[in-house]
């Protein structure tokens, strides 16, 4: 057997990155057809309607990540009734949890048309918000069967069924949106390819671990005791998650109207579609870091740290600067000089990314460790900084104070929250040591931002958008590795 097959880390890794490429083409794609077919207003009615009903699984990631958690120790050492018990908890909070998501999409379907400030919406937004209500009921059908793939550090099952169903749903769109410009058939294309996705997950899930179909015994009470503890922390974290990543179009739509949502949900697409390749990277690395923490060596967990944060820092910076420099004349090459928005939101825009980004290698030891219920009331302050401070820049400054409450909100959890419960708890540093830290980076990214601005400034071509993008990503991605090597090396050359 190859390393590569007997590496789980590099097949999630491998898988996820695969997954994310073919995510960030099929959904540039589906966005051009789909503007060009249905018009600005229905991709901001789409982006509204995604992070509204995206409040629907905040339960579901406290639950599923408290769950997987649970499950690192039992699966590690091989304890299957322990398995079945838990994972039989797992389901039966899923199906109370689809009843209560259908009752409450029900009643706020009644109210969506209050809230979408639409124009031009030709059907019924009711009908529209259905579909997506729908959606998201169905996920939860198999949803419990991934965090036993999950535990076990098989990530790459989920990644490559995900990115069959995000291809097959992707080319029925387009084909719709071509030959008939409807928008119910793109929304019942997007139920059915997910209806078949869980159908393969579950069919996968009861092939591999065929023992879970014993009838589950009734899990113990000091498990269950600490599993709703984790996930009464874990729904504070989440919401917040949700309010400050999922608000931004809905105050964009509500404030400024579902026009500028739209040409905002093109820039957002590139965003999210960044931030979720090199993610993808860090999720694959969950499960072997709980598996070190349990080991409980925090030498060997720094050190660990240590070598994930720079890496992390790397691929940040060079995303991130990459963003500022290329994001404009792509949207131009994509779908034309009309859909540009201010370079002062796209800069906001960028350094919004790179501080994203810098909170992955925190959040994978701490959500390893099962950290949640510690500073489970940081989230709350987060999501009001986050809203307050964006209606009030949005009031000043137009657009990109939508960006700026986002940024402002981030910063309680690099001054609270990661020094004491990350740096300090899990690995044994002191403040002091994660303040220069800190400073190192940031410094780092000042530098490397100056030196892109300046030598770019010189690049000039003349040779049009993508051969002018070409130069300048391949400058970008040269400083970046260039300053990867140098500083490792210098790194090395001190211990």
């Amino acid at each position: 057997m190859s390393k590569f097959k007997k590496n789980k880390y590099l097949q999630n890794a491998a898988s996820g990155f695969i997954f994310s490429l073919i995510a960030i083409v099929a959904s540039f794609v589906v966005q051009k057809v789909f503007i060009d077919s249905l018009g600005i207003e229905y991709a901001g009615l789409n982006s509204l309607f995604t992070n509204i009903v995206s409040i629907f699984a905040v339960v579901e990631m406290g639950f599923g990540t408290a769950i997987v958690y649970f499950l690192y120790r039992p699966v590690a050492e091989g304890k299957k009734s322990k398995i079945i018990s838990i994972l039989g908890f797992y389901r039966q909070f899923f199906i109370k949890m689809a009843l209560f998501i259908l009752a409450a999409g029900l009643i706020l379907m009644l109210f969506v048309d209050k809230i979408t400030n639409y124009t031009n919406i030709k059907e019924s937004v009711q009908l529209i918000f259905g579909f997506y209500l729908i959606d998201v009921i169905i996920s939860y059908y198999t949803i419990y069967k991934k965090a036993i793939l999950i535990a076990d550090k098989k990530n790459y099952v989920v990644n490559y069924l995900h990115a069959g169903y995000f291809v097959l749903m992707s080319g029925l769109q387009i084909a719709v949106l071509v030959y008939w410009q409807n928008f119910y058939l793109f929304l019942i294309i997007k139920v059915l390819s997910r209806l078949i996705e869980n159908l393969f997950i579950s069919y996968v899930v009861s092939k591999k671990y065929d023992y879970l179909s014993q009838k589950a015994a009734e899990i113990d009470k000091t498990t269950k005791k600490a599993i709703k503890k984790k996930v009464g922390a874990l729904f504070f974290h989440k919401s917040a998650g949700f309010i400050v990543n999922g608000t931004d179009s809905y105050l964009v739509a509500t404030f400024l109207g579902l026009a500028v949502a739209g040409y905002f949900s093109n820039y957002a697409l590139i965003f999210i579609a960044a931030f979720g390749m090199i993610s993808q990277v860090f999720n694959a690395l969950t499960s072997s870091v709980g598996h070190a923490i349990l080991e409980k060596k925090p030498d060997k967990n720094k050190q660990l740290f240590d070598k994930m944060q720079w890496i992390n820092f790397s691929l940040a910076s060079a995303m991130s600067i990459g963003y500022y420099f290329l994001i404009s004349p792509f949207i131009n090459l994509w779908l034309g000089e009309g859909y540009l928005i201010d370079g002062a939101v796209v800069l906001a825009l960028a350094i919004g990314l790179f501080i994203k980004l810098m909170r992955l290698t925190y959040s994978t030891f701490k959500d390893a460790a099962g950290i949640f219920y510690e500073d489970r009331f940081v989230p709350i302050i987060e999501s009001i900084i986050n809203i307050v401070a964006s209606i009030i820049f949005m009031y000043f400054f137009g657009l990109i104070g939508v960006v700026l409450g986002t940024i402002t909100s981030t910063l309680i959890l690099f001054v609270y929250s990661y020094p004491k419960y990350v740096y300090k708890l899990i690995l044994g540093g002191s403040y002091f040591g994660y303040v220069m830290s800190t400073l190192f980076y940031l410094i780092n990214f000042a530098g490397l931002f100056l030196v892109n601005y300046w030598l770019l400034s010189l690049v000039d071509l003349g040779g049009g958008l993508v051969v002018d993008m070409l130069v300048k990503g391949v400058i970008i991605c040269f400083i970046a590795a260039a300053h990867f090597w140098t500083i490792h090396y210098i790194r090395r050359r001190k211990t």
